[in-house]
């Protein structure tokens, strides 16, 4: 549908009103002086904007995956948040698949120090692609998901 008239048609179609709901709807477009519709309109246009607006501001506040957040802070929600892993379970887990497929060196590992997971990640994101990083801090993450779970092993067996 290319032109506009189309398009405000498929509008009317998609709210499913009866004949005489239609009939109505129409003759109060009729009624009412075009300048009125338009700033009617434009209004709620701009409220749909700000309503959106401030979903995606919530949305990013919530998700810090999105595309603007930091390669740190995406490996740190991944295996921090999602997998369960410590700050060190997560540096001793990441650090040999990443020398291990020769995207760093050892030498090239810096130390943890009291920093961040997101701060130590992003202190070597400057020498090995972002999407690498990100790749083998997913597999990480699937794996600690997918493992099974044998707490029930222990509630088991007997104390003594």
């Amino acid at each position: 549908m290319k032109d506009n008239f189309s398009r405000a048609l498929f509008l009317l179609a998609a709210l499913d009103l009866s004949e005489m709901e239609l009939h109505r709807v129409l003759s109060q477009l009729r009624s009412m002086p075009p300048e009125d519709l338009v700033d009617r309109v434009l209004y709620l246009q701009r409220r749909l904007d700000s309503i959106s607006d401030a979903k995606s501001k919530e949305k990013r506040k919530k998700h810090p995956r999105s595309r603007d957040a930091s390669v740190g802070e995406r490996v740190s929600m991944l295996l921090k948040k999602e997998a369960g892993l410590t700050t060190a379970q997560a540096v001793d887990a990441l650090t040999p698949r990443l020398i291990g497929e020769g995207l760093i060196g050892l030498n090239d590992v810096p130390p943890l120090s009291r920093k961040s997971l997101a701060d130590w990640v992003n202190r070597f994101s400057k020498k090995v692609p972002a999407k690498d990083i990100l790749r083998v801090a997913t597999l990480l993450r699937n794996e600690h998901i997918n493992r099974p779970s044998h707490d029930w092993l222990l509630s088991g067996i007997p104390r003594g």
